[in-house]
């Protein structure tokens, strides 16, 4: 999706895709190999030779596992290339973001890496940075996300192999100045969510939002929810136990519950295969939401201010750009919109989005909701 939109891009000139599998890669590559150069490389083997090819670039995006996100970014730091990422691996300790420890690195060479910069954690983030300017102090934040497919079928809208280990990790929440560690999907509550969605289950799930949030604005209070069928299913096979380790006898043979999840949830169709599932009729409906809630004061009175980003439909989405799922569209479109802002950007270091400047964010939100069609609004809370 991100090398899609990129190659539509007049300002972007050439994109070096450096992939484990070309023939796997051309698949999600619909609209051909105009400005794109395939690769086939392995990052953590391959060092040197990775260094040599991202050298030359002007940004290396980063849309590989989180798990590799150190190399990738001290790869960066030694080509002296700018970077971007979409996410952050979890929890190496319950307050921080690994992708930090390069922040001075990255100062010392004037080199700058954005972090986190897809759909959610990214655009939310930027939700989070345009309200918190309405308020003089702010004790609570709340994200809820809305992850709703209505399907006759398990379809995979992203990595089932990273989201069953992001599913997987204790929830950092923010709370009176600290964080602590809870289950997921703990804490659940009925949300109500801006229609088409109204009244569902939110229930805590592990995002980076809610740990670079505080770093970069002072606030109490922070939680990030998630409702929907597709939430509500992860839920499910998480209360089977079938996210777990530890290994468990069936039938003789001994076999982890978790490996047996990744045998049960399909891997992400390619764009022919999500293209002939819409077809088939075999889903109903999907969409995705964000909505940010925050709770301050403003001139020493309360103020709530709920705003909210809601998807087009799964046909909707699929006429602008045929193929794509109800997540991979908005994260996609999300991911090449910083791309495109990149060079505005006048920070130095490591940033994740809601450190950007003003300007920059109201021109993305600006952008992401007309070239994708995103439902909009905003309420204050009595």
């Amino acid at each position: 999706m991100i090398v899609r939109l990129c190659q539509k891009d007049k300002q972007i000139r050439k994109i070096i895709c450096l992939t484990r599998n070309n023939k796997k890669a051309k698949i999600f590559l619909s609209e051909g190999l105009k400005k794109v150069v395939l690769k086939e490389i392995d990052v953590l083997k391959e060092k040197s030779r990775f260094i040599r090819e991202i050298s030359k670039a002007d940004l290396v995006v980063n849309a590989a596992s989180s798990r590799i996100n150190l190399q990738v970014l001290e790869a960066a730091w030694k080509a002296n290339v700018n970077y971007l990422d979409l996410a952050s691996q979890h929890l190496r300790t319950p307050s921080s973001i690994e992708q930090f420890e390069f922040d001075n690195e990255f100062k010392r060479k004037g080199l700058r890496g954005l972090i986190c910069a897809g759909i959610a954690p990214g655009i939310s983030n930027l939700l989070v940075r345009k309200m918190a300017d309405d308020f003089d102090s702010i004790n609570n934040v709340k994200i809820r996300l809305a992850e709703n497919m209505v399907s006759q079928d398990i379809i995979s809208s992203w990595s089932p192999e990273l989201a069953i280990e992001e599913l997987s990790e204790k929830v950092p929440v923010y709370k009176n100045g600290r964080f602590i560690l809870k289950n997921p999907f703990s804490d659940e509550e009925i949300y109500d969510y801006p229609l088409p969605f109204g009244k569902m289950p939110a229930t805590l799930i592990c995002q980076d939002e809610q740990l670079t949030v505080p770093h970069f604005i002072k606030i109490k209070n922070m939680d990030v929810k998630s409702g929907g069928n597709d939430i509500e299913l992860m839920k499910l096979f998480y209360h089977l136990g079938l996210f777990f380790e530890k290994p468990m006898t069936l039938k003789g043979l001994k076999t982890k519950p978790k490996d047996l999840l990744r045998k049960i949830i399909p891997p992400t169709p390619s764009p022919q295969e999500m293209a002939n599932i819409l077809k088939k009729g075999r889903i109903q409906e999907a969409r995705f939401g964000i909505v940010v809630e925050i709770h301050g004061k403003k001139n020493g009175h309360a103020k709530k201010i709920k705003n909210w980003l809601i998807s087009p439909s799964i046909f909707k989405i699929n006429q602008l750009m045929p193929g794509v799922t109800y997540i991979s569209y908005p994260a996609g479109l999300a991911a090449y919109l910083f791309i495109k802002n990149f060079k505005k950007f006048k920070f130095k270091g490591i940033v994740s989005p809601e450190a950007l400047g003003v300007r920059e964010v109201l021109q993305i939100l600006k952008d992401f909701k007309k070239l994708g069609h995103f439902q909009s609004g905003q309420i204050q809370i009595k």
